[in-house]
């Protein structure tokens, strides 16, 4: 089953409601907790590996909270949890999901050199909060973490899947170089990916294209491997049409397709959707031409998704 991804400013959204219905952060902290434990446990019985032993490693905020009630929850469970933290930072809702935590997990460590084999490890470092550039110290600790290997070189019983550092771009900008220049500061910082807002002509990604080559070229990185890959989200209503072209930024979409989207609206739903079907189709199959490197945007559609990819 696809998962589905939330971008950062969606999940701050969600947060805002949350507290402007007067919620505490304690209880929001609880709720992720709780959700994230379920999920987790659906994930480790899904696991071909038996997952037993647990380690969790805590940062020193919220999200080190979020760790501290993952790691009880779960040795609620059945589950063996070891807690690695930093020193705790001055959140009120931090020392609560401590102190609740501290009597049910097996052991506390006040480092990052594992002392154990874990079946499993959960990172509960940083969240979406994270506004500065982390120091060499903290550096060192996420690229252990993402190595596979604890503070001080010792190898996970489990290694870890690579991660690999993608980004995402508007797909049109009134002034193209500064889309350029967004590129280039994402390719200097490591993506080896750049996905775009959904793109609906030809013309629209061989300008990305040339953009993304401007930006290695500036940056003296010609042979960077970083790719693009283009968005594309089928239109089969005038209505989602005109909402993608007024409401979210970095989308073109062109008027030809407005104009035809509209006349088959007067005739039926059903000519209306046949059009905007026809739309996309032909230019997914324009875009595959060109570069085949596509995201495509279901919206949980998935029926029309399998439909355009019969082409």
């Amino acid at each position: 089953m696809q998962q589905q991804v939330y971008h950062s400013r969606e999940i701050q959204a969600w947060e805002q409601r949350w507290f402007a219905q007067n919620n505490s952060g304690l209880g929001l902290m609880k709720q992720v907790a709780w959700q994230s434990h379920l999920k987790l446990i659906e994930y480790f019985s899904e696991s071909p590996k038996s997952v037993k032993r647990i380690a969790v490693w805590c940062g020193t905020g919220n999200n080190a909270g979020d760790g501290y009630f993952i790691a009880a929850y779960l040795a609620e469970q059945g589950y063996q949890v070891d807690v690695y933290a930093a020193e705790r930072g001055s959140s009120i809702a931090l020392q609560q999901a401590f102190e609740y935590s501290k009597d049910k997990i097996d052991h506390l460590y006040p480092n990052f050199n594992i002392v154990d084999q874990y079946d499993a490890h959960i990172d509960a470092l940083f969240g979406i909060g994270l506004n500065r550039v982390l120091d060499q110290h903290w550096q060192h600790i996420i690229q252990c973490f993402n190595a596979g290997i604890d503070y001080s070189g010792k190898p996970f019983k489990t290694q870890p899947k690579p991660i690999y550092p993608f980004s995402v771009c508007n797909a049109h900008a009134n002034t193209p170089k500064n889309l350029m220049k967004k590129m280039a500061t994402k390719i200097e910082h490591g993506a080896v990916g750049i996905i775009t807002q959904p793109v609906y002509s030809v013309e629209n990604a061989t300008m990305l294209l040339e953009l993304l080559k401007d930006a290695k070229t500036e940056l003296g990185k010609e042979q960077s491997q970083t790719q693009l890959i283009l968005g594309f989200f089928p239109i089969v209503k005038l209505r989602t049409a005109q909402f993608l072209a007024a409401h979210v930024p970095g989308i073109h979409v062109p008027a030809l397709w407005m104009d035809k989207l509209a006349k088959a609206k007067k005739i039926s739903e059903e000519e209306e959707r046949k059009v905007g079907f026809e739309l996309s189709l032909n230019a997914f199959v324009e875009l595959k031409k060109i570069h085949p490197k596509i995201h495509m945007m279901s919206a949980n559609n998935f029926e029309l998704v399998a439909d355009l990819l019969k082409y």
